[in-house]
């Protein structure tokens, strides 16, 4: 069953990096009003995030969007709201045809919240396209928000790289080398110049920021010839959903109200900042606990902060203490974040 297909209560890191999407965007309630806003998502099955955008802001200028027919019967079955427009269309088509549809989902004027969620490793180019493109047609106080996969191992095992190897299809002298000229090939002109090396491959977090700085160009790009206009960095996160993935989220401002949204949106309160490169990802690891696992986490704490009871827990998440306590420290930054669903014979 891939990602996609799996409820979000079952995806831990998604449910909490969507939470804190939340509470990026009350935030920006504090600059501006979201309940006029639409919002457009590919919703998967069970539209989940449009449920609970509606109920956080009331939001009802709604359109979910997926390039398979089938999924938007069930979308329409699943659909917690009659006022969700559900449509066959790729995220390539909802962006070339995006002036049309803010036009009939809020008005010419209208602003809007819109994702680009994408998980396939091989089409990053044409995806970072997609948001240039989107980003020439965004107009202040708009949200944008993009998921890509942040995988490295999607470019090839050690035993692929060993094959070509073998059969000289490449001369690069390691691993990370050969994944990084097949990632300068992928993104092209989105390649970020600074980090063109191996060395900024060569761990998983890298990649992310390497990609980081792609979605950066990307965005930028698409403003450039608006100079009046800013992009301000809302949200970054890596996490783990089956595959390493990224989300990136910012807003469109005048530059000349840049001060007055930090001012009026306590944007030094923020504890994710994303950075002024959008590089400072907030790292989830949250791992998967029973309902009887997280009441003794619980019961345990005493201040909410970096647990120093890990030793006093009747259960291990790992055998190895470093990453137990890594984990129990994940799941104590995001206790409030966690899913509260879980099977019955968990209690």
């Amino acid at each position: 069953m891939s990602g996609s297909k799996v409820p979000y209560h079952l995806r831990v890191n998604k449910y909490v990096d969507r939470q804190l999407f939340l509470e990026v965007l009350d935030h920006v309630a504090r600059y501006q009003p979201i309940r006029e806003m639409g919002y457009i998502s590919m919703g998967g099955g069970y539209l989940e995030d449009f449920r609970v955008l509606h109920q956080a802001y009331g939001i009802q200028k709604m359109l979910s969007f997926d390039l398979d027919d089938w999924m938007i019967k069930r979308q329409k079955v699943n659909r917690p709201y009659g006022f969700i427009e559900c449509r066959c269309a790729s995220s390539t088509q909802i962006v070339r045809d995006f002036i049309a549809i803010r036009d009939s989902l809020v008005g010419a004027d209208g602003k809007v919240i819109v994702w680009l969620d994408y998980t396939e490793a091989d089409k990053r180019y044409d995806q970072l396209d997609d948001l240039e493109n989107l980003m020439k047609k965004l107009i202040p106080g708009d949200v944008f928000r993009i998921t890509m996969n942040a995988h490295r191992p999607n470019f090839g095992t050690v035993d692929r790289y060993n094959l070509a190897k073998k059969a000289d299809e490449t001369d690069a002298e390691d691993l990370d080398e050969w994944w990084n000229r097949q990632l300068v090939d992928q993104l092209n002109e989105y390649m970020p110049t600074e980090r063109k090396g191996a060395e900024f491959i060569d761990s998983q977090y890298k990649f992310a920021v390497t990609l980081g700085h792609a979605i950066k160009i990307a965005a930028q790009n698409g403003l450039r010839p608006r100079p009046s206009l800013v992009i301000e960095p809302l949200l970054s996160v890596v996490y783990a959903d089956k595959q390493q993935m990224i989300t990136m989220t910012g807003i469109v401002l005048e530059r000349a109200r840049r001060d007055e949204f930090h001012r009026l949106v306590g944007w030094n309160e923020w504890k994710y900042l994303p950075g002024e490169e959008w590089d400072n990802f907030t790292q989830l690891s949250v791992p998967h606990l029973s309902v009887r696992e997280r009441h003794q986490v619980h019961d345990l704490m005493k201040s909410v902060g970096t647990p120093e009871y890990v030793s006093q827990l009747d259960f291990r998440l790992d055998g190895t203490e470093e990453v137990h306590a890594s984990m129990i420290e994940q799941y104590v930054a995001h206790y409030r974040r966690y899913p509260t669903f879980a099977p019955v014979d968990n209690m």
